[in-house]
């Protein structure tokens, strides 16, 4: 059996996932891992090169994007969309918002190059939506060498998916992706221990003539 449990998260900013969490709850006493659908924008493991992180600029644009669900609780097996990514302006690049006073600072280290937005993340889907580009939907974290979905640094109790990019090919690009739950973690009640979640994903550029795969993060 899976228990949902509460941990400490200090951001600031109004809660958003209490209505998110009562469904994982919901959820988790009956679930069983999903089986994922297989994707066919995945390139076949052959072809694929390790990411670069010289490589950004083979991510901007438009591209169709599938995640899968392939560790733990029961959500869609799969969900398919539309990711856009483009470069940041200076003032997002390389400045963070005070969740006291609402001013812009320097950020200590790392950037964010690339912002864009998706309809294909698995939590939450409204944020990773956002057009706006100085909150967008999905950015690039060089800290992180990663994207990141749906995340409101502002928010209390925030969730997001990691999109961690792990490989490359002529027009496509995917890796492993993980939800954080903000303030709420699965446990398992035999174990104690906590439930990994998680998947891969794939992104293929939409000017690009998807090819069959075979299923592999």
């Amino acid at each position: 059996m899976v228990l949902m449990a509460v941990r400490y998260r200090a951001n600031i900013g109004p809660s958003r996932n209490s209505g998110a969490i009562l469904a994982m709850v919901a959820a988790a006493c009956t679930v069983s891992p999903p089986t994922p659908t297989p994707p066919v924008l995945c390139a076949p493991v052959s072809e694929r090169q390790p990411f670069d992180p010289s490589q950004l600029n083979d991510l901007i644009g438009d591209f169709d994007l599938v995640v899968v669900w392939d560790q733990g609780v029961a959500r869609p097996a799969s969900r398919s969309g539309r990711l856009h990514l483009e470069p940041s302006d200076t003032l997002y690049r390389y400045h963070v918002q005070s969740g006291v006073t609402g001013q812009w600072r320097r950020r200590a280290s790392g950037e964010r190059p690339l912002w864009g937005w998706t309809d294909a993340a698995f939590e939450p889907l409204e944020e990773a939506g956002s057009r706006d580009p100085l909150a967008p939907g999905v950015y690039y974290d060089t800290q992180e060498a990663a994207l990141y979905a749906g995340s409101r640094p502002l928010v209390v109790d925030d969730g997001f998916d990691l999109l961690e990019i792990r490989w490359t090919v002529p027009g496509g690009f995917g890796g492993r992706f993980t939800p954080d739950l903000g303030i709420a973690m699965l446990i398992d009640s035999l174990t104690g221990r906590e439930v990994p979640q998680g998947g891969y994903f794939c992104a293929r550029r939409r000017d690009v003539q998807t090819i069959p795969s075979n299923p592999s993060s």
